[in-house]
């Protein structure tokens, strides 16, 4: 009664992961965490904006570029979790420094 189908030519496999960050984080440290680490990311964001009103060219251009290459992090993992790579790991936590102390010299 029920005719012979192909098989699948490929296994099926459970994702390890949601393919989005923020889900991901959910899931994995819940949503206090999930909260914390946008409020890292929002202090950093709010700190380059701050950073463009009162510091030198070079310091705006700096913090500006900082800010856009950790937008384009989070932009990137909507689609793919790379952030948990060791070296864009790395990288976003230098970001995140670097704003950190380019806001505290500006302060000064």
């Amino acid at each position: 009664m029920v005719p012979d189908l192909p098989r699948i030519p490929y296994s099926l496999e459970i994702p390890q992961d949601a393919h989005n960050l923020l889900v991901t984080l959910a899931v994995e440290v819940g949503l206090v965490g999930t909260g914390a680490f946008l409020w890292m990311l929002a202090i950093a964001f709010v700190q380059a904006w701050r950073i463009n009103q009162v510091a030198d060219r070079q310091a705006k251009i700096l913090s500006l570029g900082l800010a856009a290459g950790l937008g384009a992090m989070l932009v990137h993992t909507l689609m793919e979790i790379t952030i948990g790579q060791g070296f864009i790991t790395l990288v976003f936590f230098t970001y995140l420094g670097l704003l950190d102390a380019i806001a505290r010299f500006t302060d000064e």
